[in-house]
């Protein structure tokens, strides 16, 4: 599934996957995500009889391993059912098979092989291999490795449903990309798996009368928005300063933690051109880019920084009644220690309540006013 605004229904599982996998891979948080489609293959009563579509995701041009693909199952796929299949060890002859084919050929990174390559493949020692998973298993591969999603065998009576995941670095994004991600939001574009790049797929071939997924834009975490790249990241050469403020204050309120990283409002922006609001709205749930007309004049003259969450119950520090900065430091601090505290619950096992929940997704947004306040309290 590529259409219907596909690619932006699993955002949450996406986030998980930069913590769990993609930061380990490529040790630095700063990620940029796809926005590709997933696979959900129903169940069979014969043989399908589909045309072998084993390819390559790099063509001509791209030499040597570009980036890790990824996959979720959520369902326990067998050998016979619908099933990831690659031919191990075959990047090691996709120079070869690219340099036989020449740049016209092979110009596209999606190239299909032809019987004759896999028959060479084959004669190489190579040989397809089926990948059977349990619900929950990731598999990760090269993007020069021949794979497909490959056909169930047979009868079967099991679904394949599996999310297509890629990470690279954010630092690998072109400059010119970012107006385009944030364009692929606002129209909810599905893109392809290269995360530096934007290549959506075209909705001429949609169905009429069928409904979109979503009417607006989907609400996103700050973490979504900056895997999106609608939210620049931090700039490492404050690093050092934000850590050695964020110990002093640990010192001060003896509870908060001095490893969190902090976002800064002046990188967290929107094209000034087509800006929107992402603050809370009427205690509404989370925050959205679709505000309307007069969000978006209002977001010319507010602060650009993005909100995390909200809530009716939120009980986020307000400015001091006497304007005092002691006052909110106070305020600020007092709520990082009870941030803390439910953090040890839900660590313990504990269920916690949504507006506990809520105020623990804005712990960054509180040590960011803390840090902001520094200037003023002498730190």
């Amino acid at each position: 599934m590529q259409l219907y605004q596909a690619g932006w229904v699993f955002n949450d599982l996406r986030e998980a996957m930069a913590d769990r996998v993609f930061e380990k891979i490529y040790g630095t948080k700063e990620l940029h995500c796809s926005k590709d489609g997933f696979t959900l293959q129903r169940p069979t009563e014969r043989e399908l009889g589909q045309s072998p579509n084993d390819h390559y995701d790099q063509g001509f041009s791209s030499r040597g391993l570009q980036c890790i693909q990824g996959s979720v199952a959520l369902t326990d796929q067998e050998h016979d059912d619908g099933c990831f299949l690659c031919w191990p060890g075959s990047h090691r002859l996709h120079d070869e098979i690219m340099d036989w084919r020449g740049p016209k050929r092979g110009r596209e990174d999606f190239v299909i092989i032809d019987d004759r390559e896999r028959e060479w493949l084959q004669s190489q020692g190579y040989e397809p291999k089926r990948v059977p998973v349990n619900r929950g298993d990731v598999i990760l591969w090269r993007s020069d490795l021949v794979h497909k999603g490959a056909p169930p065998i047979g009868i079967r009576d099991n679904f394949r449903a599996v999310v297509y995941i890629c990470m690279l670095p954010a630092a690998l994004t072109p400059e010119n990309v970012y107006e385009e991600k944030r364009l692929s939001y606002e129209q909810l574009q599905t893109g392809s798996h290269w995360p530096n790049r934007e290549e959506w797929f075209p909705s001429k071939h949609q169905m009429v009368g069928v409904r979109p997924y979503f009417k607006k834009p989907p609400h996103l975490s700050l973490r979504q928005q900056q895997l999106y790249g609608l939210v620049r990241y931090t700039r490492p050469s404050k690093e050092g300063t934000l850590t050695s403020f964020l110990h002093r204050e640990k010192t001060q309120a003896d509870g908060i933690t001095s490893k969190m990283e902090v976002e800064e409002s002046d990188h967290a922006k929107l094209p000034a051109n087509r800006r929107r609001r992402w603050a809370r709205n009427n205690g509404s749930e989370g925050a959205t880019a679709a505000q309307g007309e007069a969000d978006s004049a209002a977001a010319e003259s507010a602060p650009q920084a993005i909100s995390i969450s909200s809530s009716n119950v939120d009980t986020t520090p307000s400015v001091d009644n006497d304007g005092q900065p002691a006052g909110e430091a106070r305020r600020l601090r007092k709520a990082l220690r009870e941030i803390e505290s439910l953090e040890t619950k839900q660590k313990g096992g504990e269920k916690l309540r949504r507006n506990q929940i809520e105020k623990i997704n804005k712990k960054e947004q509180y040590l960011h006013k803390l840090l902001c306040l520094a200037p003023t309290l002498g730190a």
